[in-house]
């Protein structure tokens, strides 16, 4: 039996995917104007997530059941998994504003 989900490593990094939490994160790169780097972008993508979460979750609100809940299953996202998509989109992205550039 595979423990993965829909080709991720986990429900809650397919989730990530679903939601294009990728995309948002490769044009927050590219516009910081950085080269993919697999060890930053990991860091990167972290640091991105706790930035939206703090944004967007009221944790504090929650019951503490929930905040608990929310909180495991942010733990469980494979951020190399979702720096590595991030790579490959940052990568054909500068493939093909080099293709553009050359008139290819």
């Amino acid at each position: 039996m595979s423990n993965t989900y829909n080709g991720h490593a986990n429900y809650e990094t397919w989730l990530a995917h679903l939601y294009e939490i990728p995309e948002a994160i490769a044009q927050e790169y590219i516009e910081a104007d950085k080269k993919p780097d697999l060890e930053e972008l990991e860091t990167f993508c972290l640091d991105w997530f706790e930035e939206y979460y703090d944004c967007h979750v009221q944790i504090a609100t929650l019951p503490l059941l929930m905040q608990d809940i929310l909180s495991a299953a942010v733990t469980d996202i494979d951020w190399r998994e979702v720096a590595e998509t991030v790579k490959d989109m940052l990568v054909e992205r500068l493939l093909k504003k080099e293709e553009i550039e050359h008139g290819n």
